[in-house]
């Protein structure tokens, strides 16, 4: 929950990956006080995107065999794949929940959330 003077705004859910990331387990909708949020298929979760920063990924880099991310994101066979089977990538189809981000040990992931961007600048898929 956020907190502070702004009450536009306060009490109001908020997810921060390196905190407390969302499961979607897509539970909001039941358990909102004030009825506020809807059902959606998890196919329409668009909270943010991630990208993956390649210089940093240990498995990207060759450091080592890490797959953190892949194995945490809760909708890997869309939202993520393994190119050549082993080197992370996040597609278009990220939900931004932030699983990735928090669990990666590199802190090479990094979810921007929807409000934050007018469109994809990336192009690739946060790659």
């Amino acid at each position: 929950m956020r907190r502070g003077f702004n009450f536009f705004v306060a009490g109001t859910p908020e997810i921060n990956p390196r905190e407390a990331p969302c499961h979607l387990c897509m539970r909001c909708s039941a358990i909102c006080p004030s009825d506020a949020l809807r059902d959606i298929p998890i196919e329409q979760v668009h909270m943010g995107y991630a990208i993956l920063d390649r210089k940093k990924c240990y498995t990207w880099t060759g450091a080592l065999m890490c797959r953190s991310c892949y194995e945490r994101c809760p909708i890997k066979w869309r939202a993520m794949h393994l190119e050549n089977g082993m080197n992370p990538v996040i597609t278009d189809q990220c939900a931004g929940c932030g699983l990735c981000e928090h669990v990666c040990p590199r802190d090479a992931i990094k979810v921007i959330p929807t409000r934050f961007q007018d469109v994809r600048k990336d192009g690739a898929g946060g790659a």
